[in-house]
């Protein structure tokens, strides 16, 4: 069996995690949980829940925070707090 892997900025991660909750990413992202909840709606991430709740899909999330990232938004040091949530096991 192989293990789901994720690059975030350009370093290849074991994706413990194939679904984030909005308050996680939000914490990342430096917003509020109705902020990311908001992201789904607009559609800048896609809920991948099948149970009613909002899960978030972590490759969506990298893309987003690599943006931010890129944009000034945020400083590098949120890949390791991505990476960390990513892989680990909840």
């Amino acid at each position: 069996m192989t293990v789901p892997q994720v690059v975030i900025d350009g370093v290849t991660v074991e994706a413990k995690r194939l679904m984030l909750a909005p308050e996680e990413v939000g914490e990342i992202l430096r917003v509020g949980e109705s902020e990311v909840e908001a992201m789904v709606d607009r559609g800048e991430l896609r809920d991948v829940s099948s149970d009613g709740g909002v899960r978030l899909d972590p490759d969506d999330v990298i893309t987003l925070v690599e943006q931010r990232v890129r944009g000034g938004e945020l400083g590098k040091h949120v890949y390791v707090e991505l990476t960390a949530l990513i892989s680990r096991r909840l």
